[in-house]
């Protein structure tokens, strides 16, 4: 019992884990409530049973409401054949605000049905599936590289919506201050992750400007300007690093 519901929990809450950097920094928390279970046979049945019952309330949830946004999808698109206001007025006879509609609908028309339940699929590391809420956030960006990566991330890293939100929205509003974590691992949470995107940009962003090189000697001349400075941030990435393993290592 006590194996099992190790082995069920989530390891950490949602900071990389490459090379084990950070790690170590954010597990206290996820390590007292698994010890909490594993001590207690009772309660590592009761874990177990939850888990079950989650996961498949969740999967079902995800499925309606994605039907749900599949229907209200061209009523939405449409408005010379629906007519104005018709989605407030579905909104108003079934009970839900028009804003839940829209993110339903949007979530139907960033992936197809078949793309949508292979996601589903997918289980993070306490072995649940994401929420419908996850889909309605990541929706909201219109890279598509970039949704790919917040949802590897939101995946293997346990996010929650809110850690996911700030991942999104880092400010919270337009032109509100940035939003600052409540606690140290929330920080780092945030700031790791973070990390994760710029990285994803940037090599999107050259793999743009490769298609924009030519044998102009001002073009070449800019392109040599664009790679010292990319260089440049990478060395200063190399030693935020080595500061940050330092840290890991209890060398402060």
């Amino acid at each position: 019992m006590r194996a099992q519901a190790k082995k069920n929990a989530a390891p950490h809450s949602g900071i990389a884990t490459r090379g084990g950097l950070l790690v170590q920094l954010n597990e206290k928390v996820f390590e007292r409530a698994r010890d909490i279970v594993a001590r207690n046979a009772a309660l590592g049945k009761i874990y177990e049973r939850l888990l079950v019952v989650v996961a498949e309330t969740a999967l079902e949830e995800a499925k309606r409401r994605y039907e749900i946004g599949r229907m209200v999808r061209p009523v939405m698109e449409e408005e010379k054949k629906y007519g104005k206001r018709s989605v407030e007025a579905l909104a108003t006879l079934l009970g839900f605000d028009k804003s839940t509609l829209h993110d339903y609908a949007k979530v139907a028309k960033t992936w197809e049905a078949s793309e949508f339940g292979a996601l589903l699929k997918r289980k993070t590391p306490a072995g649940l599936g994401l929420r419908f809420s996850h889909f309605v956030v990541i929706a909201e960006v219109g890279d598509d590289r970039r949704r790919k990566t917040l949802l590897a991330q939101t995946i293997t890293q346990s996010l929650t919506v809110r850690h996911l939100k700030e991942l999104v929205h880092p400010s919270g509003k337009p032109g509100a201050a940035p939003k600052q974590a409540t606690t140290p691992a929330d920080r780092i949470r945030h700031v790791a992750a973070r990390w994760e995107l710029v990285v994803d940009d940037i090599d999107r962003e050259t793999r743009e400007l490769v298609h924009l090189v030519t044998s102009s000697p001002e073009v070449l001349g800019l392109v040599q300007a664009a790679a010292a400075k990319q260089r440049a941030l990478a060395n200063k990435a190399v030693a935020c690093a080595v500061q940050l393993e330092g840290l890991a290592r209890g060398g402060f």
